[in-house]
């Protein structure tokens, strides 16, 4: 497809964001099947009407737009930002910017996309890492794999929501800081496994802007104190008493619901299994619900 493109001509710098959209991310999202004729829209700088977003009762601002808003049959499919070959599409605030757009409620996508002429990238919001990240000279050889994937026939098939969407690492990518809390209403724990004397963890569900994320919360033994004014004394010694295995899995009321505070970790910890990669956050306080 690009096969008689000089790619020398990104070290022109005559050569700008504008060029890299209509000489190469144009004809790449043609090729994936997308126009604006039939089923198929390609929206230029969709414009939203509330550009933040709430995480827990924190609101965020959304900074930028990316450049392009993929629709089949008037549904949002995925989102592509374009950058100059000058900007890095690996910045930290690139990524944070085109991530907060796809997961925004007037929007909703599971893909967003960033390419600056040399790079492209590909990622499903419930991963951590891209799906594709590769040099765009070399989009010939994974064209058919990203068709495969984002195309208006495949978008959205069923297996694009079998993942599950981790909290933690959408506060990360929302562009929270260890130094900010976020306060979560209504977390139903359900249970709290004891790793140590000084690690406890839980995991909940935690719906925003109807779309549900499941998070993993930690927090050490000074917090775990909190929990005496909540769910009692017994209760709390039960889940403080000695380890005799491995771990200890300590079960509340199912209808038990906590207000609960939460920051990043100041030291980033994924953790990662067979199932899923997933960043756990970190409690601060605790609040009956």
């Amino acid at each position: 497809m690009f096969a008689d493109f000089n790619f020398a001509l990104l070290d022109d710098h005559r050569f700008k964001e504008e060029s890299v959209r209509e000489e190469l991310i144009s004809p790449l999202i043609k090729y994936i099947g997308y126009t604006n004729s039939g089923d198929t829209q390609i929206i230029r700088n969709y414009g939203l009407k509330h550009p933040f977003i709430f995480v827990g009762t924190t609101r965020k601002n959304i900074a930028v737009i990316p450049d392009y808003l993929m629709k089949v049959g008037e549904k949002p499919a995925w989102v592509l930002e374009a950058k100059s070959p000058t900007e890095s599409i690996n910045k930290t605030n690139h990524t944070q910017q085109a991530y907060s757009y796809a997961v925004h409620p007037e929007i909703r996508v599971n893909y967003f996309a960033l390419c600056n002429g040399r790079e492209f990238v590909l990622y499903n919001i419930s991963e951590s890492k891209p799906m594709v990240h590769i040099p765009f000279r070399a989009i010939d050889q994974y064209k058919d794999f990203i068709k495969e994937i984002l195309s208006p026939s495949n978008i959205f098939t069923p297996k694009d929501f079998l993942l599950s969407k981790d909290f933690g690492l959408h506060v990360k990518r929302m562009g929270f800081t260890p130094s900010e809390t976020i306060l979560i209403l209504a977390a139903r724990p359900g249970y709290i496994v004891k790793y140590n004397d000084n690690l406890f963890s839980f995991p909940s569900p935690v719906g925003i802007d109807s779309t549900t994320y499941v998070g993993s919360f930690d927090f050490d033994l000074e917090t775990a104190m909190q929990l005496l004014s909540i769910i009692g004394e017994k209760a709390l010694q039960d889940l403080l008493q000695p380890i005799k295995d491995s771990i200890l899995q300590f079960h509340f009321d199912e209808n038990l619901l906590l207000n609960v505070e939460v920051a990043l970790p100041e030291k980033e910890e994924l953790i990662e299994n067979d199932k899923e990669i997933y960043l756990p956050l970190i409690v601060k306080n605790f609040f009956k619900a």
